[in-house]
């Protein structure tokens, strides 16, 4: 309406941002729920889609049980088990980084608690949340923490029995890894899974030299995780084989497709803007940096400005033989990230890390969990500086304001650029102020101050980013898709003309629907409509909408990489596989009748029946 005011919304607004979420995953995962949760959805598309593939939805099958985020929905109703599952996700990675800074910080909860929310609460995390993000984070978190206790032989509570606590190991490693490569989104779960291998590679490397350079005591710890990761490897193997001839679509596609993506070519500005993310929440100007917020989204990225003191410090450990290997490898994949992603150098070397396989824009999520855990590690290892040792705080309160300087520099070029994105000095310079403040309390050893303010700074970076909403709302309670339910039967088949946001209002109430997300394709059943010529349009992930003759000239047309429309009109095929259409405009179209309106205050569906 002119005013809306919607009484569910608690706080903040609802965005558009990420439709992959609210216009993919959560609408089918309601469309899921108004079926009995289906392995195969038959009301999506032409033939159906398998639900256990590239998508993240309940679904009754074996594999769900590597899917636990989901299993809820077999308990509770809709809403309740979407709330759950929401906020689960975050609770796990709050929880992983919690249980892994115990460790680093020598078991001092109340750091380990501030680290592990301020880190749980990245704007990239929260731009980019639903599980392919979060999850690929949490599990490869757990991933490490178990590998450190397999490594170190520590015993399970309560477990007197060697052989019981190594097949619990392994069986848990079994688990953790097979639900990571269930996640099935590469772009995430590539730059994560090679952050996980470098710091269990430098554990096993500090526990090579802590047992004076032998390699027996490494034999067995090698050995569960090589099992562990067999028996993953095997059940991943299952999965995909169960599925073959849908993985075979997938992997065939011309979008996404088989990619292979040079280095190079991101913008600076990812290295260093991780200062400006609260601006990125304002409704005014968060949607004019150099693409949506969600692509420009970022860690509170400090690894930047605290490589060097890092060097510092492992300098100083090699100096007195007690190098850490895992800050050494994180340090090492950290740079190896930025060249990267900024210079066009290694496309060979990257490769064969499968690299080559993550848009670089995605590689922010590795970049961004280094910089986390290597800050993690930097805080333990510096002592606090005295107040009196003038020389040293000197240099820290020198290097501090060179680091607020390059931010400062950064935030003006930002001005001058994109000044519809942030266009007052003041405020750049506050942010870089609140940033380099950061660094210097790090660097100087107060853990509590600068983890304090590293919350408070990240807290500020998301509060505003998520509407907290009562219910489902739109998808849970749409006069559209109630509407449909009410005219036509379980075995009729709809088509949306004009507004995305009602593609899936069918499949939502268990009817059949050839608009929507086709999550992969059916090229025989379009090509039917389009001809073999046209291959290359259908045979794609993408949206689905249809269009009358007088907006669409041609039987079908790609408008975007990830959407096509179809002229609905009054040929064979259309009259034959389509029986009822929702429309945002009214129809001149001889072959379809009118049956009734939803009106809204600004806008007005309109139902047709083809005959």
């Amino acid at each position: 309406g002119d005013a809306p005011k919607d009484p569910s919304l608690l706080f903040g607004e609802p965005r558009a941002i990420r439709s992959d979420e609210w216009l993919f995953m959560s609408q089918l995962t309601a469309a899921q729920a108004s079926s009995g949760f289906p392995k195969f959805n038959e009301n999506i598309g032409s033939t159906g889609r398998d639900m256990s593939i590239i998508i993240d939805v309940p679904y009754k099958e074996w594999s769900a049980i590597f899917k636990p985020q989901n299993l809820i929905f077999f308990i509770l109703p809709l809403e309740y088990a979407f709330a759950f599952k929401w906020w689960l996700l975050l609770l796990l990675l709050i929880t992983s980084l919690y249980f892994l800074l115990l460790r680093i910080f020598d078991n001092k909860r109340l750091l380990a608690a501030i680290f592990s929310i301020a880190g749980a609460c990245s704007p990239f995390i929260f731009w980019w949340y639903q599980t392919a993000t979060v999850a690929s984070v949490f599990y490869g978190i757990f991933i490490i923490l178990l590998a450190f206790r397999i490594i170190d032989g520590k015993p399970l509570p309560k477990i007197r029995s060697k052989k019981i606590t190594d097949f619990l190991y392994g069986t848990t490693l079994l688990y953790l890894l097979t639900c990571f490569a269930l996640i099935q989104y590469p772009p995430f779960q590539i730059p994560v899974a090679l952050v996980v291998a470098a710091v269990v590679s430098g554990k096993l490397l500090n526990s090579f030299f802590a047992h004076k350079k032998k390699l027996k005591p490494l034999i067995k710890p090698v050995v569960i995780m090589a099992l562990g990761a067999l028996g993953a490897g095997l059940l991943v193997g299952l999965f995909l084989y169960t599925r073959i001839e849908t993985v075979k679509d997938v992997a065939g596609t011309v979008y996404p497709g088989s990619r292979s993506i040079s280095s190079g070519g991101l913008k600076k500005y990812y290295l260093f803007d991780g200062f400006l993310m609260p601006q990125l929440q304002s409704s005014a100007r968060g949607a004019s940096f150099f693409n949506n917020q969600s692509e420009v989204s970022n860690f509170i990225l400090l690894l930047p400005f605290l490589l060097l003191p890092g060097l510092v410090v492992s300098y100083k450990e090699f100096r007195k033989k007690k190098l850490d290997w895992i800050f050494i490898a994180l340090q090492a994949l950290g740079i190896l990230f930025v060249i990267r992603m900024f210079t066009p150098l290694g496309d060979t070397f990257f490769s064969l890390m499968l690299l080559n396989k993550v848009p670089n824009e995605r590689l922010v999520i590795g970049l961004g969990l280094v910089s986390l855990l290597h800050t993690f590690y930097l805080v333990q290892k510096i002592k606090p500086t005295p107040f009196k040792n003038y020389g040293r705080q000197l240099v820290l309160t020198a290097y501090s304001l060179g680091c607020f300087g390059v931010m400062a520099l950064v935030g003006l070029r930002v001005k001058k650029v994109y000044p519809e994105f942030i266009s007052n000095s003041y405020k750049i310079m506050l942010l870089a102020a609140a940033v380099a403040l950061i660094v210097y309390l790090l660097i100087s050893g107060k853990k509590l101050l600068g983890g304090l303010l590293l919350l408070t700074f990240s807290a500020l970076s998301i509060v505003y980013i998520h509407p907290l909403y009562r219910g489902l709302g739109f998808i849970a309670n749409n006069p559209v898709s109630e509407t449909i339910e009410n005219r036509s039967g379980p075995d009729d088949v709809w088509a949306v003309s004009g507004d995305m946001v009602y593609e899936n209002s069918a499949i939502i109430k268990d009817r059949d629907s050839l608009s929507g997300v086709q999550f992969y394709p059916d090229v025989e059943f379009w090509r039917s409509l389009g001809g073999a010529k046209n291959d290359d349009i259908y045979n794609r992930y993408a949206h689905v909408l249809f269009e009358s003759p007088s907006t669409l000239s041609e039987p079908i047309r790609l408008l975007r990489p990830d959407l096509y429309l179809v002229q609905l009109n009054c040929s064979d095929f259309i009259r034959k596989e389509l029986d009822f259409v929702v429309s945002d405009k009214t129809l001149a179209i001889p072959c379809v009748e009118f049956l009734q309106t939803v009106a809204f205050p600004q806008k007005t569906f309109y139902l047709y029946k083809l005959r």
